[in-house]
Formats: C-alpha cells, sequence, structure tokens
C-alpha cells in the first residue's frame, strides 16, 4: 500500500487536517497519524485494522499499483460525455433592463432569433436526436433577456415534443431570466415541461432597482417579486432559483434579500458573486473574486441560516469538465452562429461553426479540434500537480484573459484558498 498522491495537510489551529482532492475526504489526524502519512509508503501490519479500513475508503491510502493520475484523466474522459448534447441558446441578445454589471451591454449585442433561424435551430436538434448517438440532451436558455423570444419559446416544446417521443431521449430544460416578463401562460408552461428557472433578486427594492433597471430607469423589483411568487402559488418553487449577484456595493443587502424570500416560501436560494471575463461592464473595479467569496462565507452563513439558506461549505467536490471541454457542447446566437463558451462570443476569431440553411452544424473541424485539445493530460505541470482533481486545469476564458491565449492552463485553485475553505468548514462543523 502507498499514501495518496492527492492528500494535503493543514495545520488549522490545534487540529491536522488531512484532505484528498480526488476523492473529496477530509478528515482530523492525530499527531502520530500526521507524521506517519509524511511517508509515501504504508506497511498495513503497523496499523489496527479499523485505521487501514478507514484510510483505505478515504482514499488516503491505496493499492500501490493504482494509478491515480491516470483515474482522475480518465474520469476527465468520461466527462466529456460524447452521448451527451449539451445546448446553451441564445434567442435574445436584446435586453428590457440595464443591469449595470452586465457582461453582455456590448453595442454589438442586439436583436431576437427570428422565426425562420428559430425553424433552423430546432430541426437541428430534432436531426441530431434522430442520429441515435446521443441518449442525453440538455438546452440552456439564455439571453439578453429570453423572454424578449417568448413566442419562439412557447412553440419550443411542442417543436421538440414528437422527437422526445419518438427518440425517448430526455430534454432537460433551464433557463436564466430576469423574471420580469414572466405571465402565469408561460409559468405554467415551464412547470409542465420541468424547466428550471433562474431569477435574480440583488438587494431590498431601492438597491435591486439601482442595479437592475428597467430602459426608462423605473425598478423592477416589485414585478419580479410578484412573478417569484406566481410561480410559487403555480406549484413551480422546486423549479426556481433565486440568485443574488454580489459585490461590494450590495454586499450588506443579503440579509434583507433573503428575508424577503423566506417571507414569499422561496426554497432555492444562491448567492454568486459577480465575475467578469469579459471586461466591458462599468463597475468592474465592483467585483468580488472567488477567494474573496471565501473569505466571507462564515460571515454570510451566519447571516443566511436564520432563513434556512445557509450555503453548502463543505463543497470540495471534484471539478471535471465545463461545456467548453465536452464533445457535443455549444453556445449558439440568434444569428445561429456557433461558438464553445457564451463568454467568447466578443471573439469572432473564436467561432466554431454555424447552422446552415439546411439545419445542419457547418463545424471548423480544425478549430474544434484545438479546443477539445485542452485538457489536463496536455499540460504536464497540472498532471504533476495535488491540485488537479480541484481545478480540472482552469477555465479557459480566464487562460484567455490572464495568458492571452485559450490553449493554456489557468490555477484557479490555490492552497491558500483549499485552507480558507477547510478553515470555513471546521468552524461551521463546530457551530
Amino acid at each position: 500500500m502507498k499514501t495518496s498522491f492527492y492528500n494535503l495537510f493543514f495545520k488549522i489551529g490545534d487540529k491536522f487536517i488531512i484532505y484528498n482532492t480526488l476523492n473529496s475526504s477530509i478528515s482530523e489526524l492525530s499527531d502520530i497519524y500526521y507524521d506517519v502519512f509524511q511517508s509515501p509508503e504504508w506497511d498495513l501490519t503497523q496499523h489496527t485494522e479499523e485505521a487501514n479500513l478507514f484510510f483505505t475508503k478515504q482514499g488516503y491510502i491505496i493499492s500501490s499499483d493504482y494509478d491515480e493520475i491516470g483515474d482522475y484523466l480518465k474520469k476527465f474522459e468520461s466527462h466529456r460525455n460524447p452521448n451527451k448534447l449539451e445546448v446553451q441558446i441564445f434567442f435574445a441578445f436584446s435586453c428590457n433592463l440595464t443591469c449595470k454589471y452586465c457582461y453582455q451591454r456590448a453595442p454589438q449585442k442586439n436583436g431576437v432569433m427570428s422565426i425562420s433561424n428559430f425553424h433552423r435551430f430546432t430541426n437541428w436538434i430534432s436531426n441530431e436526436l434522430f442520429t441515435g448517438q446521443y441518449s442525453q440532451c440538455s438546452i440552456e436558455i439564455y439571453g439578453g433577456e429570453p423572454l424578449l423570444a417568448k413566442r419562439l419559446i412557447k412553440i419550443l416544446f411542442d417543436e421538440l415534443a414528437l422527437t422526445l417521443k419518438k427518440t425517448n431521449i430526455p430534454i432537460d430544460y433551464d433557463i436564466v431570466t430576469n423574471g420580469t416578463l414572466l405571465d402565469d401562460e408561460i409559468i405554467k408552461l415551464f412547470i409542465i415541461n420541468d424547466v428550471y428557472m433562474q431569477i435574480t433578486i440583488d438587494g431590498d427594492r431601492e438597491t435591486h432597482n439601482q442595479r437592475r433597471a428597467y430602459r426608462n430607469g423605473k425598478g423592477s423589483y416589485d414585478k419580479i417579486i410578484s412573478n417569484i411568487s406566481s410561480i410559487i402559488k403555480q406549484g413551480g418553487n422546486d423549479l426556481l432559483k433565486v440568485r443574488m449577484n454580489v459585490d461590494t456595493k450590495n454586499f450588506t443587502q443579503i440579509s434583507n434579500v433573503a428575508s424577503k424570500l423566506h417571507s414569499i416560501n422561496v426554497k432555492n436560494f444562491e448567492l454568486g458573486w459577480v465575475n467578469f471575463l469579459s471586461p466591458i461592464s462599468p463597475d468592474y473595479s465592483h467585483s468580488i473574486n472567488s477567494s474573496d467569496f471565501e473569505n466571507l462565507m462564515i460571515e454570510i452563513y451566519n447571516v443566511l441560516k436564520p432563513f434556512g439558506y445557509a450555503p453548502t461549505i463543505d463543497n470540495f467536490s471534484v471539478i471535471t469538465t465545463c461545456m467548453f471541454h465536452r464533445f457535443h457542447g455549444f453556445t449558439i446566437t440568434p444569428e445561429l452562429d456557433v461558438f464553445k463558451c457564451d463568454e467568447l462570443m466578443d471573439f469572432k476569431k473564436y467561432k466554431l461553426g454555424f447552422i446552415d440553411e439546411n439545419s445542419l452544424l457547418v463545424i471548423d473541424k480544425v478549430r474544434y479540434d484545438q479546443f477539445l485539445s485542452r485538457k489536463p493530460s496536455n499540460f504536464h505541470e497540472c498532471v504533476n500537480c495535488r491540485l488537479l482533481p480541484v481545478c480540472g486545469c482552469g477555465c479557459a476564458v480566464q487562460a484567455l484573459r490572464s495568458k492571452g491565449e485559450l490553449h493554456q492552463n489557468y490555477c484557479e485553485t490555490t492552497y491558500k484558498k483549499i485552507e480558507t475553505r477547510i478553515k470555513n468548514f471546521i468552524l461551521v462543523s463546530e457551530i
């Protein structure tokens, strides 16, 4: 037996902590075992059966011939999933709000998908699913404000219903909407088709209205809260997630939002930091990065816990792939241009292809192969890094921003960030 390459050790207060990045295991060690684990070899005869079983189950000790690095790389490859069609569709670039921090405020982004392009899109989806190579399909409806194309969304489910029936391939739908254009008819349609809805509330009425106003300057808060209540009244609470985009301007508003959502019985409330990969927004300087967010997590936890919305502190999950890495993951614009990520739509040189007038996906094969070649096994420093399972070679767009090149790794996770997360986990466990 041997000790895992992916074991990390931290001294937090008077505790010795072992954390295995490949298995998401975290445990407290005695002083004796902390010293024992500093050796790469593990002699089963020197420890109790109970200890050997525990350490093996947690992945802290492994068989001498077990190739951990190879196992993670296989897991990464399997999550690229050649059997899943994953689509992020922009039915509209236009928006009825003027959110101050929106990264999609570039002037060239405008318009709503035409009905002819819509039918080309749905025909392409159907044709792909009829090929027999897929067992799964997911469609994320995004924007702009996608409900500016409400008439298209209303017929989307009927367009694909026959395909669903004939292929027996489940289609998972979700939509990211500002929530202002919801009505009882579209809410009912979303509930019938199990569409997961994400809506943003960014503070109390005054704060939210300053950040997320209509184009005429009028606030959107009351309309969104009313529509959230309608979703809940129609039985869609389990399909609803309300998000708050947190930055330095509205951090103090977290409790106000939680209190309001709790009062109208919202089940799922999520905080996220305003994270700009494309530096378009004039409010870029007010963003909170992921490290700042980790440092604030205990404070956030204590604010949200009384309302039943405490964030997940023990999130030590293994990172494999995002849509950029997956074989059949595509972002599609209203003009039916195709990219591997919505963050790349401002960079026309990274356009992957388009859906033509015959509803065929025309791909730049060389560029497609280049994109898919960005994986941990092609970065020597990633293969030899103990943080690989919780980093996955990092975000391609972040690599583009920081290094000027997509085909580079990006060290998104640090030992310091892991240590902060473990400290938070220990503090919450003791509360």
